[in-house]
C-alpha cells in the first residue's frame, strides 16, 4: 500500500513539472520589462526567433516607459521593482511560453494575429 500511495505522489510530482498552462496572450504584452537571470521568477520564458516570421510577437524596443503603450513595445526596466512583467530568455524554443523577434520600425511591432 505504501509503495502504490508513493508511485501515486510521484507520478503526480513528476507530470506537474512538466504541464504547461494555457499560452499567454502575447498580443497584450507591452509595457516596462525586467529580464530576469533565474527563470523561477519570471512571469515568462521567452525565445528570440531570428526570424521575424516564426515570431509570436515583433518587439520594438523604446527608450521611454512612457512610449511602452501598445502591444510589442518594451522598454527594458533596470529595476525589477517597476516592472510590469519579468521575463527570462531561454535557448530552446520547446520550454518558451512563447517568441519574439526584434524589429527596428514600431510600426511593425505587435502580435503576428
Amino acid at each position: 500500500m505504501q509503495r502504490l500511495v508513493f508511485g501515486l505522489l510521484l507520478l503526480l510530482t513528476l507530470t506537474s513539472f512538466h504541464s504547461k498552462g494555457p499560452k499567454p496572450n502575447v498580443c497584450n504584452l507591452f509595457g516596462s520589462i525586467y529580464v530576469e537571470e533565474n527563470q523561477a521568477f519570471a512571469d515568462y520564458k521567452v525565445y528570440v526567433e531570428k526570424s521575424a516570421a516564426f515570431a509570436d510577437l515583433q518587439v520594438y524596443q523604446v527608450t521611454s516607459r512612457a512610449f511602452a503603450n501598445k502591444p510589442g513595445l518594451w522598454y527594458n526596466e533596470p529595476n525589477r521593482a517597476f516592472a510590469k512583467i519579468k521575463i527570462a530568455f531561454v535557448e530552446n524554443r520547446a520550454f518558451a511560453d512563447f517568441s519574439i523577434a526584434y524589429t527596428d520600425s514600431p510600426a511593425f511591432a505587435g502580435c503576428k494575429k
